[in-house]
């Protein structure tokens, strides 16, 4: 039984709120290319497995010639979460991407060097900041920070609960 659960919906809530913080800029294939992500929606334990599924939505502006082309990955990554004591969050470690597409004008498809650079940016960013923190302004949050905690997933929900030794 949980002690406390952070459902998709909440956590989808809490990282739409960070996701104005990644953006960054990138050498490709010898192009000055923006990276930032618009938009990540987070599917928990799928299929019974422990991860998270993450759908992000990003734009990339390829600069060439003085001129700003707009280019829109889609990509699903899978990750594990880890709950850390040390700040009260969850993060998202070993992610990997599970596909991706590109959309720019005149082309459809894969690029294999923008997806090596996206999962860069990505994992820069979750090891960095969490997906989830526990919030002490909440009582029953406040309470779970004093004790050890166990991460456990179910499918659409973290579960916390006391570590029991």
């Amino acid at each position: 039984m949980a002690l406390y659960q952070v459902s998709e919906a909440k956590l989808n809530s809490q990282v739409a709120g960070q996701l104005a913080q990644l953006s960054r800029n990138e050498q490709i294939m010898g192009l000055p290319v923006t990276l930032s992500v618009k938009q990540a929606t987070f599917k928990i334990g799928p299929e019974g497995r422990d991860v998270l599924n993450v759908t992000v939505k990003a734009q990339a502006a390829v600069s060439v010639f003085g001129l700003s082309y707009p280019v829109t990955l889609n990509t699903a990554l899978e990750a594990s979460p880890e709950y850390r004591s040390q700040d009260h969050s969850v993060y998202l470690n070993s992610l990997q991407i599970l596909n991706s597409s590109i959309s720019a004008p005149g082309y459809k498809g894969n690029l294999k060097p923008i997806d090596q650079r996206f999962q860069s940016l990505l994992n820069d960013f979750l090891a960095n900041n969490p997906v989830y923190r526990l919030n002490e302004a909440n009582p029953t949050e406040r309470l779970l920070m004093a004790v050890p905690l166990n991460l456990r997933i179910k499918s659409g929900a973290i579960e916390l609960t006391p570590k029991l030794n």
